[in-house]
This record gives C-alpha cells, structure tokens and sequence, in this order.
C-alpha cells in the first residue's frame, strides 16, 4: 500500500533513473581531460596555500613558546 502512494516503490525507481540517464549530457574526452588538469591544478594551488599558512603559524607558535628548535 505504501508502495502505491509512493509511486511504484524500487521498479518505478529504477525506471525513473534509467530515463534521467538518457538525459544526461556526457562530456567529451577533451572536456573531461580539461577538467581534470582544472581540478589537479586547484587541489595544487590549495595544497601549496594550507602549506603555507600552516608553516607561518608553527613559525609563529615556536615564538611564541621559545620552542626555536631548528
């Protein structure tokens, strides 16, 4: 019963999902290298900037707790 208020349950489900993959617009192996090398790029980018801002701050914390061990 509940499935019948629910449209169907998993059968109805599945043919739902089925006909919004069709719809799908799938990217070009260009444009899915592109994106990738855009990804890589950023995680990169970001990677460098935490880095950073984690070298500064421990810098930062060993003066101010007179830790200066290198």
């Amino acid at each position: 019963m509940a499935d019948e208020q629910t449209g169907g349950g998993v059968v109805a489900y599945l043919d739902e999902t089925r006909s919004e993959m069709q719809k799908v617009v799938w990217p070009t192996r260009e444009e899915a290298w592109n994106l990738t090398v855009v990804v890589l790029f950023v995680v990169v980018l970001v990677m460098f900037i935490i880095f950073g801002i984690d070298f500064v701050l421990s810098r930062v914390m060993r003066f101010l707790f007179d830790l200066r061990g290198l």
